[in-house]
């Protein structure tokens, strides 16, 4: 076999080895399959959306809302205890900080009901013990549990996209 080139585009790395000179045979680096998620986003297992957490820069549920909006997607939906362990198992993969993060719900419409962008009631298992106190929008806590917040309050976010 003859190493014939190395070549690189924006999704992958190949060699292509020549094995006569009519045959190529591209072997792909370890570059993930396409996802259809913008770039820096983890699918999540059930594939279904990717996420991607800020740990860097703190700001209001209105700015990471409008943040995530810019990607695609919005905050992160967390409303079955099984999206809550698919961003569990990528909190812990990543090694992302313990941290208070924004996450999508808001009683905004209507004080009192939670409900997230989508229109979905928020599940009052996912609740912090002594949550909901009477602020209008809603945080996961370190541990993953929801508890309104003050939306002027400056915390790290996670957005959630679908796959294009």
């Amino acid at each position: 076999m003859i190493l014939h080139s190395l070549s690189t585009n924006r999704h992958s790395t190949c060699l292509e080895i020549m094995t006569t000179k009519e045959h190529f045979y591209r072997i792909p680096n370890q570059t993930p399959p396409a996802t259809g998620l913008p770039s820096g986003y983890t699918m999540l297992s059930s594939g279904n959306s990717g996420v991607q957490v800020e740990t860097r820069n703190k700001i209001s549920w209105q700015a990471a809302q409008t943040s995530c909006q810019e990607d695609g997607g919005h905050l992160f939906r967390m409303q079955t205890l099984a999206k809550k362990d698919e961003l569990a198992q990528i909190k812990q993969e990543l090694g992302l900080p313990d941290r208070e993060y924004w996450v999508d719900a808001t009683d905004i419409a209507s004080d009192g009901n939670y409900v997230w962008g989508d229109g979905d009631p928020v599940d009052g298992s996912l609740w912090l013990s002594r949550s909901p106190a009477n602020m209008d929008c809603v945080k996961a806590t370190w541990d993953l549990q929801l508890q309104d917040a003050n939306c002027v309050d400056h915390l790290l976010y996670i957005c959630e996209v679908t796959p294009a």
